[in-house]
């Protein structure tokens, strides 16, 4: 027999009965013995290994049994931290609990704030496939969705761009479960500019025991300077905030599509209920060339399978004979109003004429009813408010030019809902 193998069988025969005898020994309740026989085993052998986990089990039940609590919490919590089998984790897991040890301390050592810095330096050093591997669900989904694994040509590109871009962001709060049993943490990220944040999901892999990135959530409030550079010019940061609003949407699409066979959602309204992206400012298009607002305008019909040369939302109209547009692979751009026109043709996109609406196209009985309305939102009654606030969210763009002068009214509640309606809240 080869030397080595039979040294091999040698060592497996001793581990074996040294098992042998630590289970013999805690049947008869002979705790110090069964101690002596698995500490041979887990000094001997690797952690991770099938039979160092087994010893661990055992001879947590041993001091148990000796009345030596803390050290067969720590036994069960190693065990715990560790890669064990399903059912072996589940049994330790209840003996845990039941020998008075918090579930709290079994959560990783690595945070899901570490775990991110970990996939941002991954992510920034090109090493996508391992970013990946701290993925799960639909982020890891979506992130496949924009070049897999960072690989060649135009989709590497987008997904090189994408995580750039999202992880360029500082590390907010971090909330973990109050009930480890519900093995779900978020951590918010925010822009240097504070111009956008969003959460991250993130899920615990029993498997593995460590936090995998699952979600991603944008809560964009302020697109101040989101992603322009501090002197651009006034049109070209309007521009920058169409843009990556229009890419926050995208996302929403792309998240929406993974939950519904990959069809895209019929509209905005199916985005925003649907939990995808709800923060109705991200609808609100302003104009680069006079600042007017208006919503962006939505393609329906188109899904997964879609031409990555399909537009799918825009600005409602030109600013200075250009326009702002999304494209079905989730990247945006400025394109001339000839080249939006004959996109739009090319797939059958019947595009709704979206005027800017002024002040003197507005019916003087209309601008009259606008201005009644706003007086309502200071009204005692509750009902009043709201159906008030309710009717001048309905009116859209048309109510704009009306309640831009109500943006200083002296009433705070006033003043303050106008603000909101008019960012598209």
């Amino acid at each position: 027999m080869n030397f080595m193998l039979a040294l091999a069988m040698s060592a497996l025969i001793s581990v074996s009965g040294w098992l042998n005898e630590g289970l013999k020994a805690l049947e008869k309740k002979d705790y110090d013995a069964a101690i002596s026989s698995l500490s041979k085993i887990t000094k001997e052998n690797s952690a991770g290994t099938r039979i160092y986990e087994t010893a661990l089990f055992y001879r947590a039940q041993a001091y148990q049994g000796k009345g030596d609590k803390d050290k067969a919490l720590v036994d069960l919590a190693a065990l715990l931290k560790g890669e064990c089998g399903k059912e072996l984790r589940v049994e330790a897991k209840r003996l845990y609990v039941e020998y008075g040890g918090k579930p709290e301390k079994l959560l990783p050592e690595d945070s899901p704030a570490k775990v991110w810095a970990k996939f941002k330096e991954l992510s920034g050093n090109g090493d996508f496939k391992k970013a990946l591997e701290l993925t799960t669900g639909e982020w890891k989904t979506l992130l496949s969705r924009f070049g897999g694994a960072g690989g060649a040509g135009a989709e590497g590109a987008a997904m090189e761009s994408f995580t750039r871009e999202i992880t360029k962001g500082d590390v907010g709060a971090e909330t973990m479960p109050e009930n480890p049993e519900e093995e779900q943490a978020t951590l918010e990220i925010r822009n240097p500019e504070k111009a956008f944040s969003f959460k991250m999901g993130f899920v615990l892999d029993k498997e593995s025991n460590r936090w995998l990135i699952c979600s991603f959530r944008p809560e964009a409030a302020n697109f101040r300077n989101a992603a322009g550079a501090p002197r651009a010019h006034p049109q070209q940061n309007e521009n920058m905030k169409n843009l990556v609003k229009l890419k926050q949407i995208g996302l929403g699409v792309r998240m929406y599509s993974q939950e519904h066979k990959e069809n895209f959602p019929a509209g905005f309204d199916e985005l925003i209920t649907g939990g995808y992206l709800e923060n109705t400012e991200m609808y609100v298009w302003i104009s680069p060339e006079d600042g007017s607002k208006d919503k962006f305008i939505y393609c329906p019909g188109l899904n997964e399978s879609s031409s990555v040369d399909f537009l799918l939302a825009a600005a409602p109209r030109p600013a200075k004979g250009k326009r702002e547009v999304l494209y079905t692979d989730g990247h945006a751009a400025v394109i001339t109003e000839e080249e939006f026109q004959k996109s739009a043709k090319a797939q059958n996109w019947k595009v709704p004429v979206v005027s800017k609406v002024e002040k003197k196209d507005i019916p003087e009985e209309r601008q009259k009813l606008i201005r009644g309305l706003v007086v309502q939102i200071g009204d005692s009654k509750p009902e009043v408010r709201q159906d008030a606030k309710k009717k001048l969210r309905e009116m859209g763009a048309e109510a704009y030019p009306i309640l831009e002068e109500f943006v200083n009214h002296p009433d705070p509640e006033i003043k303050l809902e106008i603000k909101n309606i008019l960012k598209g809240k």
